[in-house]
């Protein structure tokens, strides 16, 4: 079924709940309205939603190896701290940063990765 009001009401009531409504629950409603072949066109509303509510933040982390629970953890709150309200973090692997991560967020990044690093190393070496 392809109702964009319905996914649009769903997001907002996802980003009201946040963060009492779990993934489960979320699948489970779409699966009661028949909609979870809509699950990524979800996602990218409630994103919006959130943001324009500033109920919550993504932050895309990319990492040379899988975060571990306790990492994930750590980050989000340090991230939560930073920005004044919750975030939700987005995980990429790219094996090529060797060590170390990278963190976007809207207009603010960061950049810990071990090649980011060695590049900034490289440059001060030059000047």
């Amino acid at each position: 079924m392809r109702d964009p009001q319905l996914l649009q009401m769903i997001a907002r009531s996802y980003v009201r709940s946040y963060p009492s409504i779990s993934a489960h629950d979320l699948a489970v409603l779409l699966e009661e309205h028949h909609a979870l072949d809509q699950l990524n066109e979800l996602l990218l509303l409630i994103q919006e939603e959130g943001v324009q509510q500033k109920a919550f933040r993504y932050a895309q982390v990319v990492s040379a190896h899988p975060l571990t629970e306790a990492q994930r953890l750590a980050l989000s709150h340090a991230l939560e701290k930073r920005f004044g309200m919750p975030v939700i973090l987005q995980e990429e692997v790219q094996t090529d940063l060797i060590g170390g991560l990278k963190i976007f967020s809207q207009s603010w990044s960061y950049d810990g990765s071990v090649r980011g690093r060695l590049t900034r190393l490289a440059q001060a070496l030059k000047t």
